[in-house]
């Protein structure tokens, strides 16, 4: 393992344990079990609540963007994107189960939208960075 991915593992670590930390471990259980399921609820709702909609998406930027650096199978979209999506859902079930989070259908759209820009920053980044290695190399 290269020390790249050693520092990319152990900020995603880090991270994962910020978003537990923020988003479940924070909050009391019991304290919250309300369930909704309608899209886009939450942006309606108040300026407060459009606040948590971007919250959400900010999130789970570095989740698409940090997986990649270091498990190599979350390169293809097609594996980081549900990975953050399943991730999302974890979280919000465990929210709901443990009566700590509200569990919304808006929320698992959100991270995935910031799981995708995430990934879509980490294939910029590695764009530009990879053909730099190669002529560093030279």
């Amino acid at each position: 393992m290269s020390t790249y991915q050693i520092v990319a593992v152990g900020t995603f670590i880090s991270y994962i344990y910020i978003v537990l930390m923020i988003s479940y471990f924070s909050r009391p259980a019991g304290s919250r079990n309300d369930v909704n399921l309608i899209f886009l609820e939450t942006w309606r709702n108040s300026a407060q609540s459009r606040a948590y909609v971007v919250e959400n998406i900010i999130m789970m930027i570095p989740f698409g963007l940090l997986l990649p650096a270091f498990f190599k199978p979350s390169r293809n979209f097609f594996c980081c994107i549900p990975l953050g999506f399943m991730f999302s859902v974890c979280l919000e079930y465990s929210q709901f189960l443990s009566k700590r989070g509200y569990m919304q259908t808006d929320d698992v759209v959100m991270n995935v939208i910031g799981t995708s820009i995430g990934y879509v920053v980490f294939l910029l980044l590695d764009f530009i960075i990879r053909p730099l290695q190669k002529n560093a190399r030279i």
